[in-house]
């Protein structure tokens, strides 16, 4: 036990109560001092232990146990005892205590008492370390039990209460699990904790100043609280405390003064020697780096900073131009336009980093509060742009756009093309179509195979007719496909070449010779290429010859090209110009015509190879025409 000496203005050690534990101290009206020990109830005065109480197993009238945690007088002048074992009462000039173990209604919620509190109704508040607090009401002597349940923001938080005071306003406030406060009408509690700006979760003591602030004490820090806004002004050691973890020991002293127990010692506070921090700071940007690299912009004169999209990391350095607690002070910052809301940070972190961050105009703002937290809401600010790569600016949209509908434009004129071509393909075909089903041939034919059934030869006309229909369909079939076998081509060539035959007599010989490397049902020709050319050979070329004609056609392959050659022995490509009338002139024209438009289709649907033709007299050694030469050059295709 110390004692402080006023005149040297020292502590001194006392020579009473040597090795022993001090739990709890109170002084009486008499001016004696009662205290709690870890070994009974001392009664002190005037330097000298005047009585004692201990706890005995044969005697009722004792301390239920030895360690008096806490002592409280009542209006009354009654002492009561908070032990280990549960809570005693010493009446006034008695010399027995009382045990309070059991009392009408409920017992306490535990037989630890930390600590004990009469409000101005006379209720007696009792503190447990394990199972919350209890309240003795004064008309009736009941107990009521409020128990720690943190699931629930209408009761009582925490398990271990340390203590109770009633304000001027008469709020009943309980340090337990943060700061309670009891509201007697609802019979519920409201709660202050961490979140709500307390030093710390762990309330240790609560005085009253005479502001009517509270002083919070706790496990880490000294907390003034404002009960009418609900507001927080923490202090450490920093702040000249002389630790941050406080003891339950706590007592407001007769000139308003505050006094806390701490670890090592205590602290002695005058609340109204502490004077809030009107001044808000100034503060400014006093750095900007890309990529965590210095740059060459200063500040304040820097009002806007232009960045390329690809500089889209970077940060600011902010500063307070407050050195009275340069650690205390606070700071905000927001980028307008990204961030959604301000962010708050300590004097440990001034700076303010940003990752990508898209194009756009933006203002970096920043503010700070001093250590009082008085803030300057008006801050600094810079303008910030990013500016956007070239492919996403208006000209590079408009000439997106732009290429948009040129792309549909020429998509149209394409679709436009091709429907042109199909057309003129369709009737490029359709004119084909018309010129081998020539009515002179399709009626001489027909009238061959009738003179062979008037002449009774049925089985010749059977395979003429057989032959004709099946060069009618071979005809109708191809003429919708734009390629075909070269085996179904020779086919219908033979067909075409066999009935001309019927009809002049057999006036003329043909052959048809393919080279051994040509895969004939493989290899792609476009249909009746050559049938008008066999047409003129035989209508112009070889049928007013004395003797007799003669056509050839060949196959071959060279340089991945089909070469088809077509011969006869007739009177020539000029001799049979002379000899056309008009008529003949209109028809071989159209055969020349119709197959040269099909070879510029044909043509533009190839990208290397093309298809061509040539048509020459075959002269012979005396210099003499002796017939006609169409070489067909066809691009190599296979099915």
């Amino acid at each position: 036990m110390y004692y402080y000496d006023k005149i040297l203005r020292t502590f001194k050690k006392s020579d009473l109560l040597v090795d022993t534990d001090i739990f709890s101290l109170v002084f009486g009206k008499s001016g004696s001092m009662w205290a709690g020990t870890n070994n009974g109830l001392y009664n002190i005065k005037k330097k000298r232990i005047i009585n004692s109480f201990i706890s005995s197993d044969t005697n009722v009238n004792t301390l239920l146990g030895n360690s008096v945690l806490s002592l409280a007088f009542d209006k009354k002048g009654d002492l009561w005892i908070g032990t280990d074992r549960g809570l005693c009462l010493l009446e006034q000039n008695a010399d027995t205590i009382l045990r309070q173990s059991k009392r009408e209604g409920k017992y306490l919620s535990s037989r630890l008492t930390r600590c004990i509190y009469e409000d101005r109704e006379g209720n007696i508040w009792v503190g447990t370390t394990d199972k919350g607090i209890n309240k003795i009401e004064a008309n009736t002597g009941k107990i009521i039990q409020y128990k720690n349940n943190l699931q629930d923001s209408t009761t009582f938080w925490g398990k271990d209460a340390t203590c109770f005071l009633q304000d001027v306003a008469g709020n009943i406030w309980i340090g337990g699990f943060g700061l309670n406060r009891y509201d007697p009408e609802a019979e519920s509690f409201a709660h202050y904790t961490e979140s709500d700006g307390l030093a710390n979760n762990y309330v240790m003591g609560i005085l009253e100043d005479s502001s009517g602030n509270l002083w919070i004490s706790t496990q880490n820090g000294l907390s003034k609280f404002d009960p009418v806004n609900n507001t927080f002004e923490n202090f450490f050691s920093q702040d000249g405390l002389q630790d941050n973890e406080f003891t339950v020991a706590s007592e407001k002293l007769k000139n308003n003064h505050l006094m806390f127990g701490e670890k090592n010692g205590l602290n002695i506070i005058d609340p109204e020697s502490i004077r809030k921090n009107e001044i808000a700071p100034n503060i400014s940007i006093s750095n900007f780096m890309i990529f965590d690299k210095q740059t060459d912009y200063g500040f304040p004169q820097t009002k806007k900073i232009e960045l390329e999209y690809d500089q889209n990391y970077f940060s600011f350095d902010y500063a307070a131009h407050d050195f009275s607690f340069p650690s205390k002070n606070k700071y905000a910052y927001k980028l307008e336009n990204f961030d959604p809301e301000w962010f708050y940070t300590d004097a440990s972190n001034r700076k303010a980093k940003y990752t990508n961050v898209p194009p756009g105009d933006y203002i970096f703002r920043v503010k700070a509060a001093n250590n009082d937290g008085v803030w300057n809401e008006d801050g600094t600010a810079v303008e910030l742009v990013i500016n956007p790569p070239f492919w996403k600016t208006l000209w590079f949209y408009f000439l997106e756009g732009l290429l948009f509908v040129l792309l549909i434009v020429a998509y149209i004129k394409y679709r436009e093309k091709n429907i042109k071509e199909k057309n003129k393909l369709l009737l490029v075909e359709q004119k084909l179509l018309r010129s081998q089903m020539n009515p002179h041939f399709i009626f001489n034919s027909l009238t061959s195979i009738q003179s062979f059934i008037f002449e009774n030869n049925p089985i010749e006309a059977g395979s003429y007719l057989s032959k004709f229909s099946e060069l009618i369909r071979s005809i109708l079939y191809n003429s919708r496909e734009e390629y075909i076998s070269l085996e179904k081509e020779i086919s219908t060539l033979k067909n075409y070449l066999e009935i001309q035959q019927l009809r002049y007599n057999k006036m003329f010989d043909y052959e048809i010779d393919v080279d051994s490397e040509i895969d004939i049902e493989m290899i792609a020709v476009p249909p009746m290429l050559a049938q008008p050319f066999i047409e003129n050979s035989v209508e112009h070329g070889i049928k007013d010859l004395p003797g007799k004609g003669f056509i050839s056609i060949k196959f071959s392959l060279s340089d991945e090209s089909i070469f088809m050659i077509i011969e006869d022995n007739g009177i020539g490509v000029e001799a049979s110009k002379k000899l056309k009338d008009g008529k003949a002139k209109e028809h071989k024209s159209l055969a020349t015509i119709i197959t040269k438009e099909r070879i510029t289709i044909l043509n533009s649907k190839l990208k290397r190879k093309s298809f061509s033709i040539q048509i020459t007299d075959i002269v012979g050694r005396d210099g003499k025409v002796e017939g006609t030469r169409i070489k067909f050059i066809i691009p190599f295709l296979e099915l």
